[in-house]
Formats: structure tokens, C-alpha cells, sequence
């Protein structure tokens, strides 16, 4: 399994994926995980919490790096094109220097979160059972976690 290291050092953006994945469907995987809360929190409050914004520590702002750097470094986007290196913590004058990237961005984290709505939706009911736990005990260990998620049946379609 492939992870973003939370790290306070600056680091590339750009090295930071490739030393992290080979390819643009494990980026984009990852790209959902990182929404993944998000899209959590829009489904079960109807609205997104200021939690998943912010910092360049934030999912939103880890997710827009990756989203950066497949475009911008790595030629994944509509067109080929090497734009350079966007560091973490200058992203957004960096998406500020070329709004055509900045807007590729946009639609590809859109993307991305419609396919994690799309997968969450249909699990809401375990989405809730899940933060009652964390709200009653505060955290949940892998098994049992795998074994609520093994609990849910999600009609296949």
C-alpha cells in the first residue's frame, strides 16, 4: 500500500510522487483516499467541515499537490507539458502563475470526489455506525474496523 508521508520537512512535490507512485491510477487512488474524509463528512452532516482544508498538512492540500504534480511535473494532464516543480507550502502561487493548471486541478479533484461520493453512498449506514464507535470510544482498531466492514452488506450493482 502505497502512503503519503506526513512530513515537516519541504519537499518536493514532485519527488515526493514519484517516490510514492509509479503510476497515474495509483495517484489518482490516492488522490480519493485523501478525500475520502470529506466526502465521509458531506455524507453524513450534508455539509464539509473546515477540518479537510487548510494547512498544506491538510487531505485537500496533499490532494492538490498530487493532483499538481501528475499535471504539472509529469505530463498526466490534457496536454504534455512540464510546467516544473510545485513545492507544498508555494502551491497556490504556483496554481496562481498558470490558471489553465489551476482549473486542471480543479476538475480532476472534482472528479476524483464524485467517484468517492459514488463509492460512500451506498455505505452511508456504515459510515454512521463507524462515528458513533469513535464518538463513544474514541478510536477503533483494525479488527474492528474489518469486522464492521465485513458486517455491511452493500447491494452490488
Amino acid at each position: 500500500m502505497h502512503r503519503w508521508v506526513n512530513s515537516r520537512r519541504k519537499s518536493r512535490v514532485s519527488s515526493a510522487w514519484k517516490s510514492t507512485f509509479s503510476t497515474q491510477d495509483e495517484a489518482r487512488r490516492h488522490i480519493r483516499v485523501l478525500l475520502g474524509g470529506r466526502a465521509a463528512e458531506e455524507l453524513r452532516f450534508g455539509s464539509v467541515g473546515l477540518g479537510s482544508g487548510g494547512s498544506t498538512q491538510s487531505d485537500l492540500a496533499r490532494a492538490t499537490s498530487v493532483a499538481t504534480a501528475m499535471i504539472a511535473g509529469h505530463g498526466l494532464g490534457s496536454r504534455l507539458l512540464w510546467l516544473g516543480d510545485a513545492d507544498p507550502d508555494t502551491i497556490s502561487a504556483f496554481l496562481r502563475a498558470y490558471p489553465s493548471l489551476a482549473d486542471e486541478v480543479s476538475r480532476l479533484l472534482a472528479v476524483e470526489h464524485e467517484e468517492v461520493m459514488a463509492l460512500l453512498r451506498p455505505r452511508v449506514q456504515l459510515i454512521n455506525e463507524m462515528a458513533s464507535i469513535l464518538v463513544a470510544h474514541g478510536t477503533m482498531i483494525g479488527a474492528e474496523v474489518e469486522e464492521l466492514v465485513s458486517s455491511v452488506r452493500v447491494a452490488q450493482k
